[in-house]
């Protein structure tokens, strides 16, 4: 990819309503919104989270976050950050971003993938 096309994508993702392209932040909330798709939204109740797994390495980091009933596993890079929300419920929502604003994210988290599913079956919904 072209340095042009590098710029103008930094500019696009960092113009964008909210300037994170995979996260959003806030104050204490009560859920965890999920966007897998365009079609399908997850919303966990924070007080549901029974815990938190982060693991790093060879430049992919995965976060799993393990509800009463279902499993949200986040892959990506610079989730260490995301680790820090999630301990203050201060983590709104979260989806996949385009691999095309990989580049532009540099420094902060990008979602590459997000899986969804039940606890004990593991298989219920998936947007990589």
């Amino acid at each position: 990819m072209s340095s042009l096309q590098q710029a103008i994508d930094r500019r696009r993702a960092e113009s964008s309503p909210d300037s994170q392209l995979c996260h959003v932040a806030e104050g204490q909330l009560a859920a965890l919104c999920v966007i897998t798709s365009a079609d399908e939204r997850w919303l966990f109740p924070w007080p549901q989270l029974v815990y938190a797994q982060f693991a790093g390495g060879s430049g992919r980091e995965t976060l799993q976050l393990t509800f009463a009933s279902h499993v949200v596993t986040i892959t990506g890079r610079q989730l260490t950050a995301l680790c820090e929300l999630i301990a203050r419920n201060q983590l709104a929502l979260v989806r996949p971003a385009p691999a095309k604003f990989a580049k532009a994210a540099e420094d902060r988290p990008f979602i590459e993938a997000l899986h969804v599913a039940l606890a004990e079956a593991r298989g219920v919904a998936s947007a990589e």
